[in-house]
């Protein structure tokens, strides 16, 4: 496989937080669990609705509503914060990435041994926006509600590598417990979990707080954004990617997620009928080239007068981690049942 750099900006623990090996969280019932896969992608008047209401370079700003799942998470480690995206999949739990959790501890042959020095009092979550900060807000004239939302529980998908284990398959997905439930609204409300892969040709979409190098420094991070891209045959020089969990994306106008963009959820849309569609969450981004790098050979390109040369995403492909989601969180899709071996950590 081939190192790519990771966007993550590093965080600094001190305080080691509890790993459990079973969890004690709030799974979805049977019932919530039929209910949300029945009415999951679009909004439904009436499920779980709330009574008030009936990342990316180059990538194109969204307004609040066109990405109703999007998650902007904050990780404070002190002086030390760094910022992530997800997408909800359930009234309390949003999909992400690993790795936006940090490891004090690596263990590349049993990584059930990880340690991690993120404490999950620390994570944050903002839903239902398209801005992530107050400054910013303020300088696109939106009003938002900028509520942050608790995490009480993480969960991380068993065999979790980090990236410094070479020619390890990262599995690198974890699932963020809300302390509350949120109602679900036309501008709030979960895409469905797959239980098929994606397919070569796939049009899809990346939505994502990331930065953008080439936006103004004042709009250049924390914004949600949005990027088109197509689902790839494989993964570069892997000739195979079926037992790797994990899918490539390219664009067809050079645009690639960025900083800030990692646990980004990839949505595909499938028609359903009567002029609707439903939306899935495809891919989970996990790695990509570095965008300021991307940003610099791109200015190279277009002096020289030449096309800009495409870059790859690489995201973990989400129907590979259906008994994950089942095992911790109740989330069971059609089919799908809790194997006997346990599937994940839980960090609390």
């Amino acid at each position: 496989m081939i190192r790519l750099d990771f966007w993550l900006l590093l965080l600094i623990g001190i305080v080691s937080c509890r790993t459990v090996l079973k969890s004690k969280g709030r799974k979805l019932s049977e019932q919530e669990n039929n209910d949300l896969f029945d009415n999951c992608g679009q909004f439904v008047p009436g499920h779980n609705e709330n009574p008030m209401e009936r990342k990316s370079l180059y990538g194109r700003m969204v307004q609040r509503g066109q990405a109703p799942w999007a998650a902007s998470i904050r990780i404070d480690a002190g002086k030390y914060v760094s910022v992530g995206s997800g997408t909800l999949i359930s009234p309390r739990h949003v999909l992400t990435s690993a790795h936006l959790i940090s490891t004090s501890k690596i263990d590349c042959e049993n990584p059930e041994n990880n340690e991690y020095s993120t404490k999950v009092e620390n994570i944050s979550v903002l839903l239902n926006v398209s801005c992530s900060t107050d400054e910013l807000c303020k300088t696109l004239n939106r009003t938002e509600n900028l509520r942050p939302l608790t995490v009480k529980r993480v969960y991380i998908q068993r065999n979790y590598f980090d990236r410094h284990c070479f020619k390890k398959i990262p599995k690198d997905v974890a699932i963020l417990e809300l302390s509350e439930d949120v109602k679900f609204s036309s501008d709030m409300y979960p895409p469905c979990i797959p239980t098929e892969y994606p397919t070569k040709g796939n049009e899809a979409t990346l939505y994502g707080f990331g930065t953008d190098p080439s936006a103004p420094i004042e709009l250049n991070s924390g914004i949600l954004k949005s990027i088109n891209t197509v689902v790839q045959a494989n993964c570069g020089d892997e000739e195979d990617t079926e037992d790797s969990f994990m899918i490539c994306t390219k664009t067809k106008d050079s645009s690639l997620a960025c900083s800030g963009d990692s646990g980004s959820g990839l949505i595909k849309y499938s028609p359903t009928g009567n002029d609707t569609r439903k939306a899935e969450v495809i891919g989970i981004l996990t790695e990509g080239e570095s965008c300021n790098n991307v940003r610099l050979r791109h200015i190279g390109d277009d002096r020289a007068d030449r096309p800009r040369k495409i870059y790859r995403d690489v995201l973990m492909r989400v129907a590979d981690f259906n008994e994950f989601f089942c095992d911790c969180c109740g989330i069971c899709g059609p089919g799908v049942e809790i194997v006997e071996e346990r599937t994940y950590v839980v960090l609390e």
